[in-house]
């Protein structure tokens, strides 16, 4: 049996504090489970169908959950999701596909089911963990874990695909899970109110229906995300315009952003917030070189061009990667320096902020880096450093890469989905203002099949890979993560700290934020605690935004 409740109440539930399960449902994190009874997943006498939460990962025989009705928040403007589970029984299901509805509200409202987007979870073997240094962070067993979304439809333009991987019509084999991944985008002109529909499972066997309840909230979301970033792009995929858009669509930003014309309208330029210059000094730490910076004239060129291709947005130069020991290189990292800094772009740095390079030699108190970017052990090891640069002006962000300590946040295909949610919270906490990731394609075998990549001995699985290539899906371009899609809720929930500022609740949020991710080494591995931050944290923006009262 389920029990069906008033929008009001369950309202009320969505919205309500975080008190773990009910007698009749449960409210976890700003979710409302309404439970139905099923059997276990082993030796169950029947299929199923049921939700669960975009946090969690869904083995492939895991228990059947009970929830065949879920309920969110969001607010205009931002993506929110949540996964739908065929499980078969003894026997096998055949020729499964999934269908949403509209999503209806009050007065005639609605939310079409062309806002609702359908991936098939691909599974994506690990057969070596990532380096175990101990600590209070460590990566997982090795295993099958779901990660690659198959789309339902092309991605660019809208049609069915036809390549050797498909979300659907899809078999599921006796006694197993197939989850399914739902991205719900809330239309920017979509009143405040509960909305509510259906996704239907349907097979040769039967068909089943999960039922859902979107609650939107009395906010919308900005077009640029707070939390500035670059993300690298490997060739060939370098210019794509349907990879960068995929980035920029989770809320990240290419290092590089195709310039406007053919083939290039559906960037969403008016979302970007920072435009790398693709000028490469090629200095880092093995080789401790660097060529020579261009003419000032060649500069303001290069400069002005990426400007065009979204007005508006931080025009950086990429100097050099980790650097730090190559001091032979600092006076000429401070030619480069000033060079960039009279075409009247950025310079960004992954190195530590040395007070050798706080002065460009300009005699104008400029560092060498106006973006230095960090590792979380860097930052630690460097924090007298970085407040200072920080209290000049200067930006600070943070990277990740491999294993490099026992404690911070990784982004590895065998680490907990809560290592990517977490570094919206981090970042806030820290006072950093961006982050910075090497490659989202890195691709030295094919990732449908391996995830490895192999560095000093040891594994890495997922490392500088959070696309897969589409063309077992059919189309020229990649298709998104998981873990992309786990870092656009980290943006997210740094977007919702930063409105909160400009209402005049920004104490009160940084109160919560310290609470759940204070810093490097002590956050939160619990994604329920993010998730309920979160809905604290939007439960408020839309009481201001209704009452008008920021106080």
């Amino acid at each position: 049996m389920v029990f069906m409740l008033s929008d009001r109440i369950l309202m009320s539930l969505i919205n309500r504090s975080h008190i773990g399960y009910l007698a009749l449902g449960s409210c976890v994190a700003g979710a409302i489970w309404l439970i139905a009874m099923q059997p276990t997943a082993k030796g169950q006498d029947r299929p199923a169908v049921w939700a669960a939460p975009s946090m969690v990962r869904i083995g492939r025989s895991d228990a059947v959950g009970g929830e065949t009705s879920i309920g969110l928040s969001a607010a205009r403007g931002e993506y929110e999701s949540l996964q739908v589970i065929v499980s078969a029984a003894a026997t096998r299901l055949t020729n499964v596909r999934l269908d949403v509805s509209d999503l209806t509200g009050p007065d005639g409202a609605g939310i079409p089911s062309a806002n609702l987007t359908i991936y098939r979870e691909e599974y994506i073997t690990v057969k070596k963990s990532s380096q175990d240094m101990g600590g209070t962070n460590r990566p997982l067993p090795p295993g099958d874990f779901p990660d690659a979304l198959i789309p339902a439809l092309d991605p660019v333009s809208g049609a069915a695909l036809n390549g050797q991987k498909r979300a659907f019509p899809v078999d599921v084999a006796p006694n197993t899970n197939q989850p399914f991944w739902l991205d719900i985008l809330v239309p920017r002109d979509s009143p405040a109110a509960l909305y509510r529909g259906t996704v239907t499972a349907t097979a040769d066997q039967g068909s089943f229906t999960v039922t859902l309840a979107l609650n939107v909230w009395n906010f919308t979301m900005p077009v640029k995300p707070s939390l500035r970033s670059s993300f690298g792009i490997y060739q060939p995929l370098t210019t794509s315009a349907q990879v960068q858009q995929e980035l920029i669509r989770h809320r990240l930003m290419p290092f590089v952003v195709n310039e406007p014309g053919e083939g290039n309208e559906g960037i969403e330029r008016q979302a970007v917030t920072d435009v790398g210059v693709p000028l490469y000094t090629q200095a880092n730490q093995k080789t401790c070189r660097i060529s020579a910076p261009p003419s000032l004239d060649n500069m303001n060129l290069q400069v002005a061009s990426a400007g065009q291709v979204a007005p508006g947005a931080l025009v950086y130069v990429y100097l050099a990667d980790e650097v730090s020991r190559c001091v032979s290189l600092f006076p000429a990292l401070k030619q480069w320096a000033q060079t960039v800094h009279a075409a009247g772009a950025a310079t960004l740095l992954t190195v530590p902020p040395l007070p050798e390079l706080q002065d460009d030699g300009s005699g104008k108190n400029r560092s060498v880096a106006d973006i230095w970017v960090l590792q979380p052990k860097d930052a630690i090891a460097n924090s007298s450093d970085v407040a200072a640069v920080m209290k000049k002006g200067d930006q600070v962000w943070s990277y990740t890469a491999l294993v490099q300590d026992n404690y911070s946040p990784k982004w590895l295909l065998d680490f907990l989905p809560v290592n990517f949610r977490a570094y919206g919270a981090i970042s806030e906490s820290q006072g950093l203002t961006g982050v910075l990731y090497w490659s989202v394609n890195y691709w030295p075998q094919d990732p449908w099949s391996s995830a490895d990549y192999a560095e000093s001995g040891h594994n890495f699985p997922g490392e500088g890979s959070l696309l897969y290539t589409g063309a077992p899906v059919g189309f020229n371009g990649a298709v998104p993560s998981m873990r992309l899609k786990w870092l656009r809720d980290g943006m997210d929930d740094y977007d919702y700290v930063e409105i909160l500022k400009s209402l005049g609740r920004g104490e009160w949020a940084m109160q919560l934020v310290r609470g759940v991710a204070p810093n490097w080494k002590n956050w939160s591995h619990d994604w329920h605690d993010l998730n309920y931050l979160r809905q604290q944290l939007g439960d408020e923006i839309s009481r201001l935004s209704t009452s008008g009262n920021p106080q």
